[in-house]
């Protein structure tokens, strides 16, 4: 008696995008045979996973894969539009099948070949393992951290055992691509020591007991603490008024001078740091009062999309008194004025528009009862005001904005100014 063949096509709605992931459908072809029940024919069109946030599921045609004949017959195209973009993804794959016979199929395993918008093959998935004989579905993980070279807008499930004798046939039901999210949170902390080499002190402390005279070693430790990497990771320490930096003294990450500007250390990996080394002379103590002075120095540090954060070291200098010797002392006095609106006099805030040039004084008085040696000033100008190259005179001529000037020896009751121009932007 002659067997008729049923056909009939359903329909399969693409579900929705839910969050990041999304689910490929599309028509499929069912074919109903005497041979499969009615259940087990929907069932083999039936994909288990569920969408999830950055989950991508693309289902194949509904028809089986063989192993032993054509190319075509070993392999089913995806069955929509999709773009799988690069990167590293867990992947899973379902199989199923029935066993009506109880037919031994040992090679019941495929694997997908992803293609890029021109149609070329760029990777392949390992394949899945083999569908059990007691089984109608599997669900297995085939990968981890799966690199995807580029984007993927097809895919064709293709029998791993093709060319081998045999039925060995499963259908390629669907496959899930959970892209594995780049870390995207860096972040920095920084911790500043200080040691007094002078004394032959060994271990860093965040306070240092000195004398004038004596030299401090600082160290700047910078820390990748996120999960993303650390870049363009800068660095510039401010040293306080009597402490001076040592020529030539940095080391370790860098060799430059971070006293005089901001300098760049490059990316920092999660997990990993950055160390700097300088040092610093205290001045002589006719800089100082009879008593402790405590100097603190600043380190600052930023990386990209990580806002500026500091840490201080702190030198307590003693000085112990001297009747015999003068106790001298100084005072300071800056003011400005507006060069560009003709203004003559001295304030101690002008008004101002960009381009503007504004003119400073700096007026330091020797008030004690000695005379103050070795005087040394420096400017620090604020973002938006620029040095006027060459515009420093006075008690010196030098740029005072890039670094300490000396301007020499001050009797008491005397004074020095000095004068230097600066641009609005």
């Amino acid at each position: 008696m002659t067997k008729l063949f049923k056909f009939k096509r359903s329909i399969k709605k693409c579900p929705r995008v839910i969050g990041a992931g999304f689910v490929i459908g599309a028509l499929a072809l069912a074919m109903v045979i005497p041979f499969m029940s009615a259940p087990d024919a929907e069932a083999a069109t039936l994909c288990s996973l569920s969408p999830q946030t950055n989950r991508t599921i693309i289902s194949f045609e509904d028809k089986k894969i063989w192993a032993s004949r054509t190319t075509a017959d070993a392999s089913a195209d995806s069955t929509s539009y999709f773009s799988l973009p690069a990167g590293e993804y867990n992947i899973t794959l379902v199989s199923y099948d029935t066993h009506p016979d109880s037919t031994d199929q040992p090679f019941e395993t495929w694997y997908v070949k992803l293609k890029n918008s021109g149609g070329t093959v760029v990777a392949s998935t390992p394949a899945i393992e083999d569908l059990p004989q007691h089984k109608s579905h599997l669900v297995r993980q085939v990968a981890t951290s799966f690199l995807i070279p580029e984007t993927i807008t097809s895919a064709t499930a293709f029998h791993a055992a093709y060319k081998i004798a045999g039925a060995n046939t499963v259908f390629a039901v669907c496959a899930a691509f959970d892209k594995i999210e780049e870390p995207t949170n860096p972040n920095i902390t920084i911790s500043k020591l200080g040691r007094n080499l002078t004394k032959g002190y060994s271990s860093w402390q965040e306070t240092v007991s000195a004398e004038p005279g004596d030299e401090i070693e600082f160290s700047i430790k910078i820390d990748s603490t996120g999960d993303a990497t650390a870049e363009n990771v800068n660095i510039r320490d401010y040293l306080p008024n009597k402490l001076s930096y040592v020529s030539g003294s940095t080391h370790g990450d860098t060799t430059l001078d971070i006293t005089s500007g901001w300098r760049n250390l490059g990316d920092i990996s999660p997990g990993n740091s950055k160390m700097i080394y300088f040092t610093a002379k205290i001045f002589d103590k006719d800089y100082f009062s009879v008593g402790s002075t405590t100097l603190t120095n600043v380190a600052k540090t930023y990386a990209d999309d990580i806002w500026t954060i500091e840490d201080t070291a702190a030198v307590l200098v003693d000085k112990d008194s001297d009747p015999e010797e003068d106790d001298p002392d100084l005072s300071i006095e800056k003011l400005a004025r507006n060069l560009t609106s003709g203004y003559s006099t001295w304030r101690n805030s002008v008004d101002a528009e960009p381009g503007d040039e504004i003119e400073f004084s700096i007026k330091i008085e020797s008030t004690g009862d000695g005379d103050a040696k070795d005087v040394y000033v420096r400017d620090y100008l604020p973002g938006k005001l620029d040095y006027v190259s060459g515009s420093t005179h006075g008690a010196t001529t030098s740029n005072i904005t890039s670094g300490w000037r000396n301007i020499g020896d001050i009797p008491a009751g005397s004074s020095r100014t000095s004068y230097f121009t600066t641009e609005v932007d």
